[in-house]
């Protein structure tokens, strides 16, 4: 009788959606767009937010020190980088789900008030920028 190894149990196959919950493109914009800063602030802080790279860092944290900042202008960075060993998120978010990468920046920037997004791909990830590009030119501008 053969042993399964903890490596034959991990299943690794897709078997259904990433998301469970029900995504409607521009609601989040929306919703957010009827609410002041403040409140999203606070609604964010008390989601427990958190980033997805190793660190774990507290989505709040880093949205109330953008906004508090004094500056001219400010920036919302997407880091496509997948620095962190072993991952592939970023791929498959900005593959798959570019509406709410990019949902989640315009809230971001609304939030702590800034007009300009980035988002910064690896080298390796070249292959997706005429996607993203299509995709966002097709975006609604307001």
């Amino acid at each position: 009788m053969k042993t399964q190894t903890k490596i034959d149990a991990v299943k690794t196959e897709r078997t259904g959606p990433v998301l469970f919950s029900a995504y409607k493109r521009g609601e989040g914009i929306k919703k957010a767009l009827k609410e002041k800063r403040e409140d999203i602030l606070f609604e964010i802080k008390d989601s427990g937010l958190k980033g997805r790279g190793g660190a774990g860092f507290p989505t709040s944290t880093k949205w109330m020190l953008t906004a508090a900042a004094k500056a001219d202008k400010k920036f919302i960075v997407c880091n496509a980088d997948e620095g962190e060993p072993g991952t592939f998120k970023d791929r498959v978010l900005l593959m798959e789900y570019p509406a709410l990468v990019f949902e989640g920046m315009v809230i971001g920037g609304y939030t702590v008030g800034a007009k300009v997004g980035i988002v910064y791909l690896r080298a390796e990830y070249e292959y997706m920028l005429e996607q993203l590009e299509n995709y966002l030119s097709k975006y609604e501008r307001r």
